[in-house]
């Protein structure tokens, strides 16, 4: 059903605020502010009427044609066919959710393209080209044959090939069949890239290879498997699907690929996987950062979960370690740890598999790692470690011994710490102290009292605490409270606190023991106690209990404009930072997360860049104070490319303030605060470039091949050659000197225009920087010959590069000339008027030629 507004008055476009735009046309960081928008009310559907800002493109369409529309911000948008907008001009309306849209046939003449939006200071990004008429993939062409065992290399080009419609998605795609085998599996490995980092989505699904029965909203049994990601600030993705075939014949695989860039270049791979499950060998430590629980490779348990086996020996007593959690899906996986390959008898029976970790003693062990029964269209996958330490627990009587001696004339104190391996001693439970046959956290505190002497303790801890005081009577220890939830006092966090109070009968040392009501597997993280004499428990502030965001932003670190560039170091942990509950414009609801917040004054005009870095997954917002309330005017997760990246998870927001007043700048995480904590930094400055810093990355400084050539036969097609490239061994030396290996893919090659060499440009790389133009050269022997002379005879259009001169040849002389730079701009269109020409660059740098329906990538130097 298309969608609808109504005017509730006509808006006639105001010259200023219009930018006619010649197809194709690709923009980035364009400006949504007061100072260029204007406002009309709005009334959608059969709501109240609201107040939107908009902005006018006009376009003009030689031809009757079909246009494609792209952009990054939230906006409503209209097309209309006059300058004064009616709801007679409407022609078509549609909405982020629809993006990338595709018109339907437009005859020839100029419309007007409206974004709009309810709210204002923001950038986007934004293209409109003219596009061919999208089909339903029940229309697409399927007769490239794919075989398992082989790779295949292609483009996807927006301005060259149809979107592809198919339920919840359209984006321009290719089609390909393949042969199947009955209880057969497959994995398929789907390779997407683009010369610059931007919005990248990919899509793979795994079609039936009989009649189609589906359309453009539902695949009505079509479908056999599918699996698509959707990521800003990437050049590359990379999928990978599997697929148990239940029946021998053919069935049909579609690519599609969406970016902000003119092309896509991909491969696809296919490969049969072995079809019986056994426990694999593995050496501890072990890292897998993609653990994939492939058909056929994994066990299927009684209770329908699937699971991969691992076997491992000890030669003595150690305390194992798992760590395996997929942040993307929100579930981790399982584990069972048997003493015998045929699951007889279980040491662990089930665990959860997120810090989960055992003492076991020496032996051998056979594990099975479960998916969990997480059901996933593709198949599920996850990062999993499994390490031993020789860290083993000791005697409540040792804790004791080496008790911190705290003085009673000091108190009231609060002393604060973690229960875990780093800053606590693991004990072993006993007849006083936890339950036997496990081990807890605990730290111990001593102190000296007189007889009536007395002691209040509360003890707070991130989960659920417990306490006990004990006397020491010659050389051993007695027992004289405990606690688990008895606080009930101000400031409590939870109702598992724990409360003692305590009045000495005789003088004499007396130990305070803070630990968990569960054992280590399962109770670790931050704590703390609070120790006082008689009467009421001295004011302070309980670390655990989260504050508001408005309580947050209300003690916000003040920064002058005048000041900038700003940059901190610090900490996201209870030490360090608030700890502010979720709220509606501020993360998740139900969770608290680590935050800290900077206020600064801007006037309108004042603009401002700030990249976030945290060594886990970084999250930035912006927001505006007006009167007593705050709004958020941005937020980011992931939008940060620039040189000093921490992880690809580092944010970033720049903006123009466009009213003079308070704006406040929240640091925090994407996990919340039980999964994320550690350092961060945040660079704030004005326009222009980042201010250098260091953020602990590690640059590499050279690269090196495994060989310095490679041969082709004189026909070798460019696929087979890249794929030749790809096989080659890329290493990387560190500025430490050390060797680390690259990926090295298909689509990280550029083939030089002489066809005589190739160069190989790293990928971005998380917690690793880039020496300038890093890049590596291989020469390529036998290469087809891609002599001018030669092209000319053939009778080819083709495309030449001489430092900063672009030259065609063999082009008809009515054929339009079109040239983008690698961030999509548009920097020369004019018709060539004889079949060969040459423009000039003024830059050095990867650029797209586009002669009538062909699409060039060339590098000028």
């Amino acid at each position: 059903m298309k969608k609808t507004f109504t005017l509730l008055f006509f808006v006639f476009i105001s010259t200023a605020l219009t930018l006619a735009v010649e197809l194709p046309y690709a923009a980035r960081n364009l400006e949504f502010l007061q100072s260029n928008t204007e406002t009309v009310e709005l009334e959608l559907g059969a709501g109240s009427p609201e107040t939107y800002r908009y902005q006018i493109f006009p376009f003009t369409l030689a031809s009757d044609a079909s246009v494609s529309i792209d952009f990054s911000q939230d906006f409503l948008a209209a097309i209309t066919n006059s300058k004064t907008i009616t709801s007679g001009s409407i022609i078509e309306v549609f909405d982020a959710a629809d993006i990338p849209y595709a018109s339907d046939v437009l005859p020839a003449g100029t419309y007007y393209l409206v974004l709009s939006s309810d709210f204002d200071i923001f950038n986007y990004n934004f293209n409109i080209y003219e596009t061919q008429q999208a089909i339903v993939y029940t229309a697409l062409d399927y007769s490239s044959i794919l075989q398992s065992g082989e790779s295949q290399f292609g483009k996807i080009e927006k301005f060259n090939h149809a979107p592809v419609l198919r339920p919840n998605a359209s984006a321009q795609g290719r089609g390909y069949s393949m042969a199947v085998e009955e209880g057969h599996s497959y994995k398929f490995t789907y390779d997407v890239y683009t010369s610059q980092a931007g919005s990248l989505d990919a899509y793979i699904t795994l079609l039936t290879g009989g009649v189609f029965k589906g359309n453009a909203n539902s695949f009505n049994g079509d479908a056999l498997a599918s699996k698509e990601i959707s990521v800003d600030n990437k050049a590359s993705q990379t999928i990978s699907i599997s697929y148990k075939a239940d029946f021998s014949g053919s069935l049909r695989l579609l690519l599609q690929a969406s970016s902000e860039l003119p092309e896509a270049t991909y491969s696809i791979k296919v490969e049969e996987l072995e079809s019986s499950f056994s426990f694999v060998p593995i050496t501890l430590p072990y890292y897998n950062d993609e653990l994939a629980f492939l058909p056929g490779s994994v066990y299927e348990m009684p209770n329908g979960q699937k699971a991969k086996g691992f076997t491992f020996t000890l030669d003595k007593k150690s305390i194992i370690q798992f760590e395996g959690y997929n942040y993307d899906y929100i579930v981790g996986p399982e584990v069972r740890i048997y003493n015998d390959a045929a699951m007889q008898n279980p040491t662990i029976t089930s665990a959860w598999l997120d810090g989960f970790m055992v003492e076991l003693n020496a032996g051998t062990y056979y594990i099975l790692v479960s998916d969990n029964n997480f059901d996933k269209a593709a198949y599920y996958t996850c990062p999993l470690s499994i390490k031993a330490t020789d860290y083993f627990s000791i005697s409540l009587k040792d804790l004791l011994d080496n008790a911190e001696e705290i003085n009673y004339t000091d108190i009231p104190l609060i002393k604060k710490g973690n229960l875990d391996f780093e800053t606590a001693s693991l004990v072993q439970g006993a007849a006083n102290f936890r339950p036997l046959n496990d081990n807890y956290f605990a730290n111990a505190y001593k102190v000296h009292l007189l007889a009536g002497e007395n002691l209040k303790i509360h003890h707070s801890f991130i989960k659920d605490a417990f306490l006990y005081l004990y006397r020491k009577d010659g050389e051993s220890y007695t027992k004289i409270a405990e606690d688990d939830d008895g606080y009930t006092g101000t400031y409590k966090n939870n109702n598992q606190e724990s409360y003692i109070e305590f009045q000495a009968t005789a003088e004499g040392d007396y130990y305070i023991v803070a630990t968990s009501s569960y054992s280590f597997v399962l109770s670790r993280g931050a704590y703390y106690l609070n120790i006082w004499k008689t009467g009421e428990e001295p004011a302070h502030k309980n670390p655990f209990n989260a504050i508001s965001l408005a309580e947050l932003l209300d003690a916000a670190l003040e920064i002058s404009y005048s000041a900038l560039p700003y940059y901190q170091l610090g900490k996201l942990d209870f030490g360090s930072a608030g700890l502010v509950q979720g709220a509606a414009n501020f993360r998740g609801t139900s969770d608290k997360y680590f935050a800290n917040a900077y206020k600064i004054n801007l006037s309108v005009g004042d603009n401002l860049r700030i990249h976030h870095s945290f060594v886990k997954d970084a999250y930035l917002y912006v927001y505006y104070k007006n009167g007593g309330t705050y709004t958020m005017l941005k937020e980011n997760d992931n939008g940060y490319t620039g040189s000093y990246a921490y992880v690809s998870g580092d944010s970033f927001i720049e903006f123009a303030a466009g009213t003079t007043g308070e704006y406040y700048i929240v640091a925090t995480t994407v996990g919340y605060h039980t999964m994320a904590s550690g350092d961060y930094q945040i660079n704030i400055w004005q326009s222009g470039k980042e201010p250098s810093f260091d953020n602990h990355r590690i640059s590499l400084v050279s690269l090196s091949s495994s060989a310095d050539d490679i041969t082709v036969n004189p026909d070798t097609p460019e696929e087979d050659i890249l794929k030749a490239l790809s096989e080659l061994t890329i290493k990387a030396r560190t500025e430490f000197m050390e060797e680390i290996t690259l990926s090295n893919l298909p689509y990280l090659w550029t083939i030089n225009t002489d066809g005589k060499s190739a160069v190989f440009i790293p990928t971005t790389m998380d917690a690793y920087t880039f020496a300038p133009e890093l890049s590596l050269t291989v020469v390529i022997k036998q290469a087809v010959s891609t002599a001018f002379d030669e092209t000319q005879a053939a009778g080819k259009p083709a495309v030449f590069v001489m430092n900063k001169d672009i030259s065609i040849v063999n082009a008809g002389a009515e054929e339009e000339l079109m040239v983008y730079d690698i961030e999509g701009r548009l920097l020369i269109r004019e018709s060539l008027g004889a079949s060969s020409k040459t423009v000039s660059v003024t830059k050095a740098g990867v650029y797209f030629v586009i002669l009538g329906t062909e699409t060039f990538k060339v590098i000028c130097k």
